[in-house]
């Protein structure tokens, strides 16, 4: 009953945020909080594919490149602040804290 629709190939974070940086054409710094914590999100696509066939996903490039056209026309409505109140980020911030020895307390 339950279908997982997504690729077969699996992205980690950081490759998508250097698609973003080159579509982007911006030359800014990628900086890890949390390197290698977390599980993998992400599922298997094998139900999907027995039922569809040879079905060929679009590029994480090309789907992320869309992505940013979309969201670069519409910029000017988007509620910044907002954005700018990550709770995820901020949770993730709070574990790096906790987890993790900071470079300068080793």
């Amino acid at each position: 009953k339950i279908f997982n629709v997504t690729p077969t190939e699996s992205i980690d974070l950081l490759t998508i945020a250097n698609i973003i940086k080159k579509i982007s054409g911006n030359n800014i710094e990628i900086q890890l909080l949390n390197e290698g914590i977390g599980v993998e999100y992400s599922g298997s696509n094998k139900k999907l594919i027995s039922e569809i066939g040879g079905f060929q996903f679009t590029p994480y490039e090309d789907a992320i490149a869309d992505l940013y056209k979309y969201y670069e026309s519409i910029k000017d409505g988007l509620d910044t602040e907002a954005i700018k109140q990550d709770a995820l980020l901020d949770y993730a911030k709070e574990l790096r804290d906790k987890y993790f020895v900071k470079d300068n307390e080793k």
